[in-house]
């Protein structure tokens, strides 16, 4: 059953890419997130114990990451598309705004960078398909430099970025964790440990990963 559902997983958006041009198969995902920001808004006027939590609004989502990682979608989708009318481009404006409103009420600030990372990249696609090709290629070749920079400063200054932006610079904890299993995979490079001979709780190998965490992993 499970090869089954996994062909028609994988056949689903071949079919829908061969039977509708590009332009409708944005409108297919538009259509999608409107009705999924619709009915998160409902949820969390109507019934606020079903759309939001202490942590962040959820909408229908399962999660404020689902929420944030659904309104990213749909707001990058609705910068390239072209509506046919005004009233449709009326819309889309309206739209913007609430997929905006409820990704930030999320609370998620992984959703948040992910949004502006893609806007960003959004609008320079746009920008370098608007210039010529020499100074297209030109813009790229100074960006790649550009973008390493900015990458390393963030991660060299990753806990006073996530201090302000009210995240525990550890992640919960999970850098502690990621620093320990990068430890033990050292001593143990090219054939690991064994299949299910790693994570034993508070004996075996994992046991200095759970002291190094503070709490059995």
């Amino acid at each position: 059953d499970r090869d089954v559902t996994g062909v028609q997983t994988c056949a689903l958006p071949i079919s829908i890419s061969v039977a509708y041009p590009p332009q409708r198969r944005l409108e297919l995902v538009l259509l999608t997130g409107s009705v999924a920001l619709f009915f998160s808004l409902v949820s969390v006027a109507v019934a606020p114990s079903i759309g939001t939590t202490t942590a962040g609004w959820r909408g229908i989502l399962g999660h404020k990451q689902n929420c944030a990682a659904v309104m990213t979608f749909f707001i990058i989708t609705l910068l390239h598309w072209r509506p046919p009318t005004k009233l449709y481009a009326l819309a889309s404006k309206a739209a913007l705004v609430l997929a905006a409103f409820l990704l930030i009420m999320s609370q998620s600030r992984t959703g948040w960078a992910l949004c502006l990372l893609g806007v960003a990249l959004s609008g320079l696609l746009w920008l370098i398909q608007k210039m010529p090709a020499k100074q297209a290629l030109l813009i790229v070749l100074l960006i790649v430099p550009l973008c390493a920079g900015i990458a390393y400063a963030v991660y060299e200054a990753s806990s006073v970025v996530l201090q302000a932006v009210g995240k525990d610079p550890t992640l919960s904890e999970r850098t502690v964790i990621w620093a320990a299993a990068m430890d033990a995979l050292s001593s143990h490079a090219l054939l690991g440990y064994g299949y299910a001979a790693f994570w034993q709780g508070m004996k075996g190998p994992s046991l200095n990963m759970v002291l190094a965490a503070g709490w059995e992993l």
